[in-house]
Parts: C-alpha cells; structure tokens; sequence
C-alpha cells in the first residue's frame, strides 16, 4: 500500500508449498502444559448477585512416569495447583501412531475417552470439515498447525474459527478436550497459556502467528523481478499527488492475458512484469499460489483476488478454449459472453467490481468511458482489510501541521517491538496488521530529501527492512485516497509498447485477427484510520481489433475542406462550407431536425430551424408531412 510511498506489494509475501515438518507427538515424559485458572466469586461489598470477583492462577499438568492398561501402555499425567499448591495425579494418557491422544476413564466407562484428535473424527460432533495443515514457525522451530473448512448444506465453505498445533493441542484448550460447551453462567475455567518440554516452548499467542513460507532460490528469484516491476512502475505513474497502485493487480490482469499471447508480444509481458525467461506457466503458477493462499496467511485479515473476462458476442467474438481452461485453472476466471450493445454490460462490470472490492470501488466505467466496440475486458480486483496488531487510540489522534501545509488528523502512538531501520535518506518502519502476515512499511525522506530519491534507492532485493527492534513515538496521518491511473504510457515505457499497437500477438486468445491492447488503466482506492487499512484496485485491460475504428461523421453543420496533393502536402485549394449563411451565422446551424408536424405544413423555415413569416429564396416547408427543400 501507499499514500503516494506506500507500495501494495502483497508480492513480497508471496507463497510457497508448506515446509516438510516432522510430525511432533503430543505425550512425551516431562511436556508440561501451563493454563491460567480464572476463578469467580460473587462480590461482597456489592449487593447484586450477578456481580462478580476474577481472580487468577496458575495450572501446571505434565507426564512423569508411565503404566500399563488392559496391555496397553499410558503415561501418567499430574495437576499442580499454584493457589493451594497441590499436585494430584490427574490421569492415564496414550497416544495412537495417527496422533489421537486418549485418556483412560478409571471412573466411568473404564474405557478410553478420545481427547484430542486433529482430524476431528469425534463421534457425531462433525460432519463435512477438512483440516488445512499449513505450516508456522515459533521460537526458532516450525510446527504443523490445522485450521478446519466446513461445508454448509448449500455448498459453501466457512471456516470453523479455532486451530489445532501438532505436539501442542488446540488453542485455549491445550490437551484438553476441546469442545466443552459453552457454560450459561459465571463459572470457573482454564486456559491455556504455554507448553515447555524437551527442546521445546511454545506460547498460546503462537496459534495464530503468521505461517513461514520456506521459497526456492527461483521463486525469490521471481519476486525479486516482480518487485522490480512494482517499483519502475510506481516511479513511472505516481505523479505529484497522493496516489495508490497494486502492481499485483496489474501483475494478475497481463498474467492471465499472457496465455493468449506469442513472440514478441509475450516476450514482452514477461521481461515487464520481471519474471525475465520464466515465461507464462511460470507466472500463471505464481498467481494461482497467491489467489489460493493470500486470504489464509491470517484469519484476522481479509485479502481477496479475484479475476474476471467479459468478452462481446455482440461482435461475434468468442474465446479460444485453452485460453479458458487457463483461466479457469491458475485464476479462477469465469468468463462472460455478452453483448456490448445491450444497454446493460457496462452495469453488469461495475457490479462486478463493487462486489469484489466490497464496495470500496463501486464503478469503473461511464457512458463515456465504456466502449462497446471493444472486443473484451479482461479484469482483476484486489481487496485487503487488516486491522493493526497494535490499534491506534481515537483519542489520541490531533490535528497537525502536514509537510507545512494545513492542519490534518495525526495518529499518535508509543509502540514497542517494532522494526525500524534509518540512514542519511530516509527513516523506515514496519507496522504489522494482525498476525503479522501482512505489514505496512513506511519510508520517511529525511531533510531536503525526497520521495523519488528514496524510490530511486529501492528495487526488489533491498527494500524490506532488516533493521533492529525499537520503541518508537509514532505519529501517522489518517488520509483517504483515490486514484485511477491509465497505464498505457507507463507499460510501454517499461517495455511491452507492442502489445498497443496493431503489431501485437494474441493468437491464443480468441477468434479475431489483429487483436491488441486498446486501453489499459486501474481504479484504486485506500483508506487509513486508528483501526487499520482497507484498500481496493481494479485493473481492466480493454481489447481491441484491428478493425478501422468507428466513428460517426455527420457534415450536417458548417465545415472546413482542403484539397491537397497526398505526397507533398501541397495544398491546392481550402475553403468552407456552411449553406447559405455566413461563417459566423450560428443561426445558420442545424444539429437536428425534429419529425414533422403534420399540423404546421405548409408554414417556411430557415436553415436554423425558424419559423418564417415571408418565403425566403431557400428554405424549408412542410409539404403533407414531409420536409421540402426549397
């Protein structure tokens, strides 16, 4: 993101395949699991019974020991109570080699009870969820954790809200059976707080850490381009005002139109975009990795991708199947055949952009903007919500001074732990939105320098700071921006110009000849405030073919003519043409003429449309309902 410095580069945090993590057992001598224990008594000094005291402490459960069962071997589980300093043995545990933990019912059934079980097979408790393992690194050590997808009757997924961490249990509940249901009272409870063992630490904070991505050499190798890309980009069309891009966006748009393209064209697109000789398949599976995993990096952070293709039926136009199955396979792009000239297409893409940008971008197009001519639009929409780890205070925000102009809202804020990195340019600071997955770096220019020469510092290998954690006094502005930029002059600039002109290649797109880039822009859009940052883009690409432009031309007004000789220029004659009136006679000037009158014929009329009380030499009358020159 950005307010004219501030880069959306999503790019930076871009995925690959979970690291290969050894599956870590949950029973081991020594593991202790740490809860805090919130207790509540009604309150004395307070003569209303639904009032109440917290007090909290701490419970240690861990495994010393072991026993043998029914020939089954357990390990032994004990409880300390840090308020009254007990230690009492707790119970029976063991483990199967899928990793279910059970614990033996001495009172009960005297039988095993299931605990813990990630795959959350639990008898009658759960039909149709999926665990999604990814992985997450804390302390140094990478984990397997699950979130779990369920589906409703009607086909749609939803996340069901709680994680389970392989070695560690599930969040709050630790080793404990997990779905207690919630009590209806003010009642007394544990929850969990850290897990020590062997070679081991792991805080309940750890849950939700953002995942480690583990990238091969030619994937940093790919984002290091693509960054580049983002950066020329930015310095090519930012202008003097606040401004927002998503390279991303753009990124995706030409990823998804460069399977419909060849030779130079291609070429072209993909040395622009920095992906250098990786070519389409590589940046098509760039992109599918992005759209599947950027919305799970934090549950707490919205970032959406979504692709779209309308294409003109009514111009015949249709497109080719393997630039379908393309689309639909690495974008999800489900393409639309339409016809232009329906009065409703141009709707129908505004409603597409507002709903995938939640609103934030509700249209794209005007009556003046939208061409039905065009042979397509290819379209991408980016959405990102976050809120920050560290939420800014309302109160705490002032009006101030900005770059020596008028008063603003200023965000202020002490916020520790925070990377920061400085230098005769320009001071530098990250801000994470929730888990830490997502971040807002912001570079401010030092005295007497500027942004440009800060950007000019910056490519794709060393603009994330590496710099030490501080306290820092942190002052923002909360500002609100929006931007449409045309990248056509941009892009050529940066080195595809063949794909705007009738030279280009699209052979694999759809059924035209001479088809090409006719206009290219994005519609963006960002908002920062003491909660976080929501921002939006669009990018449409608008197809054209090579087909003579239309244009209407109707000499129905005074004009201007010239006959010349084609190879010199030589002019041989000039003149005007405007009737019978003079030049500067604008009552000489008919734009239209209304359908007769059936009641006004035989009455005259000028050229200008004027009733006339005398017939002139030349002029206009109603004859049986049909105009007469005269």
């Amino acid at each position: 993101m950005k307010n004219a410095v501030l880069l959306l580069l999503f790019v930076g945090f871009c995925l690959s395949a979970n690291a290969d993590v050894p599956k870590r057992k949950m029973l081991e001598q020594s593991k202790m699991w740490i809860y805090a224990y919130h207790h509540f008594e009604p309150r004395e000094d307070s003569g209303s019974a639904e009032s109440y005291k917290e007090t909290i402490w701490a419970t240690e459960y861990w495994l010393e020991g072991d026993t043998v069962i029914d020939g089954r071997q357990y390990l032994k589980m004990y409880r300390r109570d840090e308020e009254s300093f007990q230690t009492t043995y707790y119970g029976a545990f063991r483990e199967d080699e899928e990793g279910r933990v059970y614990m033996f019912d001495y009172l009960g059934d005297k039988k095993d009870f299931l605990m813990l079980d990630f795959s959350l097979q639990y008898e009658g408790r759960f039909e149709n969820v999926t665990p999604i393992p990814e992985t997450i690194k804390t302390e140094g050590r990478f984990f397997r954790r699950y979130r779990y997808q369920g589906v409703t009757p009607d086909g749609d997924t939803y996340d069901l809200g709680f994680v389970g961490v392989e070695g560690i249990g599930f969040q709050k509940a630790g080793i404990h059976y997990p779905f207690e249901e919630e009590p209806d009272c003010q009642c007394d409870y544990e929850e969990l707080v850290s897990v020590m063992g062997n070679d081991l630490y792991f805080e309940a904070s750890a849950f939700f850490v953002s995942r480690e991505i583990e990238l091969t050499e030619g994937e940093r190798q790919m984002i290091a381009g693509n960054n580049d890309f983002a950066f020329k980009l930015f310095r090519e069309a930012r202008g003097e005002k606040s401004t927002v891009l998503s390279p991303l966006s753009i990124t995706y748009a030409l990823g998804m139109l460069n399977n419909g393209a060849a030779g130079k064209t291609q070429q072209e697109i993909n040395q622009t975009l920095g992906f250098g000789e990786a070519g389409a398949d590589a940046i098509n599976a760039f992109c599918q990795r992005m759209l599947r995993e950027a919305a799970t990096l934090d549950m707490s952070t919205k970032a959406l991708i979504s692709n779209t293709i309308f294409v003109n039926a009514g111009k015949g136009y249709y497109l080719q199947d393997g630039f379908v199955a393309k689309a639909n396979e690495f974008y999800d792009a489900q393409p639309q055949s339409r016809d232009f000239f329906d009065g409703q297409t141009m709707d129908v893409i505004n409603k597409w952009a507002n709903d995938h940008t939640e609103g934030m971008i509700p249209s794209i197009f005007d009556k003046e903007s939208f061409n039905p001519w065009a042979v397509s639009y290819l379209l991408n929409a980016l959405y990102f919500k976050g809120a920050w780890s560290d939420p800014f205070e309302v109160s705490q925000t002032m009006d101030e001074p900005f770059g020596g102009g008028p008063n603003v809202p200023i965000m202020n804020k002490y916020c520790t732990d925070i990377d920061y990195t400085e230098s005769d340019l320009c001071q530098a600071i990250n801000l994470p939105y929730g888990n830490g997955a997502y971040r807002m770096t912001v570079f401010l220019p030092r005295e007497g320098k500027t942004i440009g020469d800060v950007l000019e510092s910056l490519d794709g290998k060393n603009w994330q700071i590496k710099g030490r954690k501080y306290d820092i006094d942190l002052k923002l502005p909360r500002f609100e921006t929006d931007a449409n930029i045309n990248l056509v002059k941009p892009m050529s600039d940066l080195g595809m110009p063949t794909a705007f002109t009738l030279y280009a290649e699209f052979p694999y797109f759809c059924n035209g000849d001479e088809i090409f880039i006719g206009n290219m822009f994005q519609v963006a859009k960002i908002k920062l405030d003491e909660q976080g940052t929501e921002a939006a883009a669009v990018t449409v690409i608008e197809m054209m073919d090579g087909m003579p432009p239309f244009a209407k031309f109707y000499a129905t007004k005074p004009f201007l003519y010239i006959i010349s000789e084609q190879s010199t220029g030589s002019i041989f004659f000039i003149g005007q043409y405007t009737g019978n009136v003079t030049a500067g006679d604008t009552n000489g000037v008919i734009d239209t003429i209304a359908e007769p009158d059936e009641s006004r014929t035989g009455e005259l009329y000028n050229l200008a449309g004027q009733r006339l009380s005398k017939a002139p030499a030349r002029g206009l009358y109603l004859r049986d309902g049909k105009v007469v020159v005269r």
